[in-house]
């Protein structure tokens, strides 16, 4: 198995070494190949943030930071949108591009969420990246930024459990401090989406199954350095989940 050749149709941001790109994103393919949803989201949980987001025949759609492309491939399933994803993985996209075989109006980009520019889109999301903005508050303003007065926004991360609001060790925001960014930028509430227990110890496996089938087919020399990041990878999530979960929080801008 070699590294992706990207078609013709896929823009590349300006200043970007894909060669460098595909090298430093190879881990995080290692331990999602093939998977369609890269995060603790079950199918579930992706379809119900999509209930919540309505699209509608029409609607512009940008998905920062896409990974493989699940969520507007979904949209797109439900109404005739016209979609860009945006993700820095070279991976990630080869992977949305070939899921997206067939399916009109979705445009698909490498490059950096942050760089990507646009205003008065309809739908605008953000799942599981807010490293990009250097915080779920950054996410959130950035996000709000980008879409139309009226249209409706998806950002998830991990947050604090409720169980764990009282233990200060936990630097992540907490459901009512995430309700209040939301607030704070103009965002109204229509609805969250948290995984289960369940969700986590799928993901885990689903992970699991995902370097094994990498490993076989890549027969790549880094294999077992790899496979010690997944281990560290599986003891975090195994110690952090009494006090972090996953959340989406889905709004819409105010018409002020």
């Amino acid at each position: 198995m070699g590294r992706p050749v990207l078609p013709s149709s896929v823009s590349i941001q300006p200043g970007l070494d894909v060669d460098d790109l595909l090298e430093r994103f190879e881990v995080f393919e290692a331990l999602h190949h093939g998977l369609e949803i890269a995060s603790p989201m079950s199918s579930a949980d992706l379809d119900a943030v999509v209930d919540l987001l309505q699209p509608v025949d029409g609607d512009v759609a940008v998905d920062l930071a896409c990974g493989g492309g699940a969520l507007l491939l979904r949209l797109a399933q439900r109404a005739r949108i016209r979609g860009s994803g945006v993700d820095l993985s070279p991976w990630m996209i080869a992977a949305a591009v070939d899921r997206a075989r067939g399916v009109d109006g979705l445009d698909w980009i490498v490059g950096e969420a942050r760089d990507h520019r646009v205003e008065g889109a309809d739908l605008v999301a953000c799942l599981g990246a807010s490293w990009v903005w250097h915080g779920l508050g950054g996410t959130v303003r950035a996000v709000a930024e980008r879409v139309r007065p009226g249209g409706r926004v998806a950002i998830g991360d991990m947050r604090r459990s409720d169980a764990a609001n009282s233990d200060s060790r936990v630097r992540l925001p907490g459901a009512i401090e995430i309700d209040g960014l939301f607030d704070e930028h103009g965002l109204d509430v229509l609805g969250r989406v948290t995984t289960s227990a369940e969700d986590w110890d799928g993901y885990l496996e689903r992970t699991r199954h995902a370097f094994e089938r990498w490993a076989d087919l890549s027969q790549s020399p880094r294999t077992e350095e790899y496979r010690d990041v997944l281990g560290e990878w599986e003891a975090d999530q195994r110690r952090d989940r009494e006090v972090l979960v996953w959340s989406v929080w889905v709004g819409r801008r105010r018409v002020s």
